[in-house]
């Protein structure tokens, strides 16, 4: 026969022929050692719109532990289990699971979250006149392309005639020369995807030595009549 009182003790009486002995058998309560993540990944890297598996939180403690997750340092969820679905950029972080019980030292694992993105709409230019118009000989300011993009974007200027330029995020065309009118592109691209961007530079020159004549001839001789 056996029972258990409110003090986690518990009786046994044991009766053969010859004694009767009583066992007392007393329940030590134990706070979490180690907490464990299913699936065990630490480290998850999707792509921007894209669903994280279900993380479960789970701790070996008597009694039942409680779990709590915070986001870089902040409250984010209570429960066992962190849910990120359809994940935006601001989602990336370190979550942390805390399990607890009362008894003994709260222990947590920590899961880092990297949200990788394309520049979208991001991409824009320093500074943000799309439009040059300049005399030749004048010099263009660089102009600089930057994009908000995870991992980082490479960048690529592209010629009026679509050859590659620069691979920099700085165009630097200097002094200007009429051969450099037209459209300049940039180009922000990361394996998530890319994003372009167009400024016009117009050239003005004046006539110079270009002036000719068509025929070419400057003397003309010729009979009256």
């Amino acid at each position: 026969m056996s029972g258990k009182d409110e003090s986690s003790q518990v009786f046994i009486n044991a009766h053969n022929r010859s004694n009767a002995s009583l066992f007392v058998f007393r329940f030590i309560p134990d706070g979490p050692s180690t907490v464990s993540l299913t699936p065990p990944t630490v480290t998850y890297t999707p792509t921007e719109g894209q669903t994280i598996p279900t993380i479960t939180c789970s701790a070996d403690c008597s009694p039942a532990c409680t779990y709590s997750w915070t986001k870089d340092g902040q409250s984010y969820t209570t429960g066992s289990g962190l849910q990120l679905t359809n994940i935006q950029r601001g989602q990336g972080g370190v979550y942390r699971c805390t399990a607890s019980n009362g008894y003994g030292s709260d222990v947590s694992v920590n899961v880092n979250v990297i949200v990788h993105y394309s520049p979208g709409t991001s991409i824009a230019m320093t500074p943000p006149d799309t439009t040059y118009t300049r005399t030749e000989g004048d010099t263009l300011p660089d102009i600089t392309c930057t994009a908000d993009c995870r991992p980082g974007c490479t960048f690529v200027w592209t010629r009026p005639d679509n050859t590659n330029f620069t691979v920099s995020s700085v165009l630097s065309l200097g002094q200007l020369d009429r051969s450099e009118h037209g459209t300049y592109r940039c180009t922000a691209r990361n394996v998530v995807g890319e994003s372009t961007i167009m400024i016009s530079v117009t050239v003005q020159y004046g006539p110079g030595t270009s002036i000719s004549l068509s025929p070419p001839d400057t003397i003309y001789t010729r009979t009256e009549g």
